[in-house]
């Protein structure tokens, strides 16, 4: 498993950055979360493998309604409804 540490912004995986630089909203979220959280949200973006899967997962940060953290294999969001 990779071991980098995305959190410090130097290494957020591209199509996350994109996504999130479309939505203000969810940027500022994810500029105030701690290491870990920004980690989880990371790691999460991992089992996203379209464009229209990475803004929808955006997007619920950005609404960031509920928040229901698991690490299951069958959910490609590892459980994070934000």
């Amino acid at each position: 498993m990779d071991q980098r540490n995305f959190s410090n912004g130097q290494d957020i995986p591209l199509g996350l950055g994109m996504a999130m630089a479309q939505n203000p909203k969810a940027m500022e979220y994810f500029a105030k979360l701690d290491s870990s959280g920004k980690q989880q949200i990371i790691n999460a973006t991992h089992n996203i493998h379209s464009k229209s899967q990475m803004n929808e997962f955006v997007n619920n940060i950005a609404n960031f309604k509920d928040t229901a953290i698991t690490d299951s294999p069958e959910d490609p969001y590892n459980g994070i409804y934000l």
